[in-house]
């Protein structure tokens, strides 16, 4: 019976403690937990966002991609950039070509510092496209005279050779 009283005591004793630290400390607590509710909200706020950009961007790069290579097939005169079988010697690059092409390089260096900046992630599958391009005599040759234009980082990228099985 003593031993109830007593532990009576102390749980009362004990309840009265931790109801006056939570009394005094209640406004800290609110804080704190509205402090972690926030950075939640922020931190979902944020992926959501970085996923609507991603998205943006992918659609603006599938924008320009589509818009030049339209500009390809409706101009037939620039159809000689992706023949095998080109003369230079016989039939050099026309300024056409050349402006056309450089597009196509400006347009593949956004590409690049978008995935590099992790802006974008795109798939390893679209770095074998530049090699195909370079394999193209037209291309081949207008990368060489205009790769001094960009960033080392960019050249040794343009320039590895990236076959995916």
């Amino acid at each position: 019976m003593i031993l109830a009283v007593y532990l009576l005591q102390v749980s009362s004793v004990l309840l009265e403690n931790i109801l006056q630290i939570f009394t005094t400390n209640i406004l800290d607590i609110v804080q704190s937990i509205a402090l972690i509710i926030t950075l939640i909200i922020i931190y979902w706020e944020l992926r959501h966002t970085r996923r609507h950009n991603e998205v943006a961007v992918d659609l603006q790069i599938a924008t320009s991609h589509r818009e030049l290579w339209m500009y390809f097939l409706k101009n037939p005169q620039l159809h000689r950039i992706l023949e095998k079988n080109v003369d230079l010697g016989k039939t050099p690059i026309t300024t056409a070509e050349h402006l056309f092409v450089n597009m196509l390089f400006s347009h593949i260096h956004s590409v690049f510092k978008a995935d590099q900046e992790r802006i974008i992630n795109m798939p390893v599958e679209w770095k074998s496209d530049l090699d195909f391009f370079l394999e193209f005599p037209i291309p081949a040759k207008i990368w060489g005279k205009n790769k001094h234009m960009y960033e080392n980082e960019f050249i040794a990228f343009f320039e590895f050779p990236h076959k995916t099985k």
